[in-house]
């Protein structure tokens, strides 16, 4: 059961990133600083991920 919750979590979270920030810093002249920041986010996300699991 955790595992379902813990992942409806995690995509709420990602959709009020997606709905929320990013459109908003896009508005502001930030379009660069967010790509990266979210490569590097969701690459640490995956390798955390990754290194826990095995």
């Amino acid at each position: 059961m955790f595992p379902l919750a813990a992942g409806i979590a995690a995509g709420a979270m990602l959709s009020v990133v997606f709905r929320e920030l990013v459109p908003s810093s896009l508005d502001h002249g930030y379009a660069d600083t967010v790509t990266v920041a979210f490569l590097l986010g969701f690459s640490t996300m995956i390798l955390v991920s990754e290194a826990l699991a095995g």
